[in-house]
């Protein structure tokens, strides 16, 4: 309402005396310093605008940019104003181009066309359909109140993007409405030749609408596609428009084209723009269309294994499209290269310099910002991929993967070459003992368990159950995960390859960022000494790219969430470890043929608050509150079922006359607090207490590992290795055939059991054998695999 009383004051125009409009202005100033710390009244910043407005509106109206640079400095005082959280009233300021409006619209004959008619019919629904949307949409702040500008609540960075957008579409129902009302009900009469300015006004009131038009346009276009290819319908693309984080992309895109346009002129930024956005959504449409995943700027390595790849999918209907686009192109550059010669030609606008920094700074800000990405339900995650970049848009999220590019990227070590990768081969050959034909060959089951650790070693904590009775029986030894909490899949990448996180950057999780194309790991070893090999993690199968690595790693078959049934076979919210052993005995029972089982289970995945109905377990200190102690009872409840299904499974083998080895071991170790703290419990339990650096980061890391066997004796680990070390273990106790290269992790053991990237001061990086491993490490992960090559 505010809205249409201030558009239709500038309509009347009125013109007061300068006496009046002082005396107005001074006694409204008096008001508000004497209410505003108790409240601003809406009466009272109506009257003190109108003052102002009515004031320096004749002296600006003889600039032809008037109404667009008004509406600029408006949507960037509500944008900058809620970044710097600076409570003041922003009415006069925000509410001016919506006063202009009225004053410069008045002054226009528009055509009474019936489709302009129902163009703004259109305009109208759709800007109250939005602007509805965006009052249920965000409901953690005062949208109503804020929209009045009289002093902004709640403030945040998504206040501050749902309020830019606000304004757009108030003036947008604005202008809707009164061309309704002008041209169609005869309300308002005006005779265009009693205007001296008329033709002025129409003509820069068509420019600027055709400006913004396709400032729009040339924003919104590339947001809509990269929405619609990460989505796949109509419908979730559509909608994404009303998502904060949607929103945000398209003044982070908008800002960026300003600067250009700044610098370059339009044409030429306009240019670089479409290019850039086009090569990126082209890139996204094809790893989306056949990987499922988006492009990401690290994947430059991979150009020519794509290019490799990519001709097992061109088929007669790509070719034909792109000689047609080909054709398309050369004609226009033919036909019409004098006009596309203007479009190189650089033309700055400094003058819009200003007005694009004020878009840009903020926007990089927030970007670079924990702080406002969190406001904004978006931020930097583990999880690369598709669902991160649904979580922060396409362009924000290329500019997060950008500015982290030297941690994604793994440069060629020294001396990388065919003939020195055939001299390590040659090196590292040694006779090996492996399973003659006439030897049965050994079943081989991996399990990694979620979250798998004893805190029975927590001081003064008591459990009513002896949770970790099978865990000191069969107990051989103890890994250092590479990770802490989470991050599951880089603990199971060194277990399955042999490879070791100390190489690759932290924060980076191999599965999601580097592994697209066939890997060597222990499964294919398997594989090819004519095993069966199954892979088992009862959560979704895309999660961690699992569904794709498992394939590129030689599983012949992958048992995610599907082949569970969920409504019968969950203890908490997730499968329980009892049923995952279930399967995995189903598995060995299938037939008579050699199985390499991987297992991932999911029971004990954090967070441990209120996850089973009823608790066996319960934990007790003086030490923890009692939030603390359901916590520490739930994890408990898991490592309770956990150790119980690793005495089922090998009471279940131990039965069986197939020879079998089995390996047990802790994937990390969780994280314990409220709701999802990191230390909280370890600290009130002094976990950590008199422990020296090293030997706390040492326990900070450090996860149980079991082996065990019904045919032969499995010794002690008498030393805390890496989980790549793991992999070394079961090919030399299985006997089985296995390159050459893995012999690497014998000679590293003896030197660097461990190798962690934060404890680096463990490992000498320029000893030749580290050297070496890492020679190694690269060529079959992003070299050209001289080792595979290798019989």
């Amino acid at each position: 309402m505010i809205s249409f009383i201030v558009f239709y004051l500038g309509i009347l125009d009125l013109k007061l005396s300068k006496s009046k409009n002082m005396l107005l202005f001074i006694l409204n100033v008096a008001f508000l310093l004497f209410t505003y710390k108790s409240k601003v009244y809406l009466f009272n910043i109506v009257i003190l605008s109108c003052v102002l407005w009515g004031t320096i509106t004749p002296l600006l109206t003889s600039n032809k940019n008037i109404l667009s640079l008004s509406i600029v400095v408006s949507l960037l005082s509500v944008y900058i104003f809620t970044l710097l959280n600076i409570h003041i009233p922003l009415f006069t300021i925000v509410f001016y181009p919506v006063y202009l409006l009225g004053v410069i619209i008045k002054n226009l004959w528009l055509d009474k066309s019936l489709g302009k008619f129902f163009i703004n019919l259109i305009c109208i629904l759709i800007s109250l359909f939005v602007l509805i949307v965006f009052e249920f949409k965000v409901k953690d702040f005062d949208l109503i109140n804020n929209i009045m500008y009289l002093k902004l609540s709640s403030l945040d960075a998504k206040t501050a993007v749902y309020l830019t957008f606000t304004n757009l579409f108030i003036i947008l129902l604005l202008f809707s409405i009164f061309y309704l009302l002008f041209n169609f009900t005869g309300i308002f009469e005006y005779n265009k030749f009693y205007n001296s300015h008329y033709d002025k006004h129409l003509e820069t009131f068509k420019k600027d609408f055709s400006t913004f038009l396709s400032f729009a346009l040339i924003n919104g276009i590339p947001i809509f596609i990269s929405e619609f290819l990460l989505r796949g319908h109509l419908k979730p693309t559509l909608k994404s428009f009303f998502y904060h984080q949607t929103l945000f992309n398209i003044i982070f895109l908008a800002g960026i084209y300003l600067t250009l346009i700044s610098l370059f002129g339009k044409y030429l930024s306009t240019f670089i723009l479409s290019v850039i956005s086009l090569l990126l959504v082209f890139a996204n449409y094809i790893k989306i269309k056949f990987f499922n995943e988006p492009f990401f700027p690290w994947e430059m390595y991979l150009i020519k294994n794509a290019l490799l790849i990519s001709k097992q999918y061109i088929n007669i209907k790509i070719i034909l499209g792109l000689s047609a686009l080909l054709l398309t192109l050369i004609f226009i550059l033919l036909k019409y290269k004098k006009n596309i010669k203007k479009i190189f030609k650089i033309k700055p606008k400094i003058a819009a310099l200003p007005i694009a920094l004020t878009v840009v700074i903020p926007n990089f800000t927030i970007v670079n910002s924990s702080k406002f990405l969190s406001e904004l339900n978006m931020g930097k995650s583990w999880y690369v991929g598709k669902q991160e970049m649904l979580a922060n848009g396409f362009f924000v999220q290329n500019y997060l993967y950008l500015t982290e590019m030297k941690k994604y990227l793994n440069n060629k070590p020294k001396g990388y070459s065919k003939n020195n990768m055939l001299e390590i081969d040659k090196d590292l050959s040694i006779e090996k003992l492996h399973s003659e034909s006439n030897i049965e060959k050994p079943n081989v089951i991996v399990i990694m368990s979620e979250s798998f650790w004893d805190p029975t070693q927590l001081n003064g904590v008591s459990f009513n159950k002896d949770i970790t009775q099978n865990l000191r029986k069969y107990k051989k030894g103890e890994i250092i995960s590479p990770v802490f909490g989470g991050g599951t899949a880089n603990t199971e990448f060194e277990a399955l390859t042999g490879f070791s996180m100390y190489y690759i950057n932290p924060g980076i999780i191999p599965y999601n960022v580097y592994l697209r194309r066939n890997t060597p790991s222990i499964a294919s070893v398997f594989k090819e000494n004519g095993y069966q090999t199954t892979a088992i993690h009862p959560n979704v199968g895309d999660f961690y790219n699992r569904t794709s690595v498992y394939k590129y790693f030689g599983f012949d078959e992958f048992i995610d969430i599907k082949g569970f049934d969920e409504n019968s076979e969950k203890k908490g919210p997730h499968i329980s470890d009892e049923k995952t052993v279930e399967k995995i005995l189903s598995l060995l029972n299938r037939d008579n043929n050699p199985k390499f089982i991987f297992a991932v289970t999911m029971q004990n995945h954090d967070p441990y608050y209120g996850n089973y109905e009823n608790l066996e377990v319960e934990a007790k200190s003086d030490n923890l509150d009692e939030i603390e102690s359901s916590i520490l009872s739930n994890f408990g409840q898991g490592i309770y079922d956990a150790d119980k299904s690793l005495g089922q499974i090998i009471n279940a083998l131990s039965k069986t006359n197939k020879p079998t080895l089995l390996y047990f071991f802790g994937d990390h170790l969780p994280r314990l607090g409220y709701p999802k703290g990191l230390l909280d419990i370890y600290n009130n339990c002094s976990f950590f207490e008199g422990a020296s650096v090293l030997n706390k980061d040492l326990r900070l890391y450090k996860t149980p590992f079991v082996t065990w066997s019904n045919y032969k004796n499995m010794q002690p680990i008498n030393q805390l290795i890496s989980p790549a070390q793991i992999a070394f273990e079961i090919l030399t106790d299985s006997e089985v055939k296995y390159p050459n290269y893995f012999n690497i992790l014998k000679e590293i053991r003896a030197k660097y059991p461990i190798m962690h990237n934060n404890l680096k001061e463990k490992v000498n990086s320029e000893d030749e054998i580290v050297k070496k491993y890492e020679m190694i490490q690269y060529d079959l992960l992003f070299g050209k695999q001289y080792l595979n090559s290798i019989k």
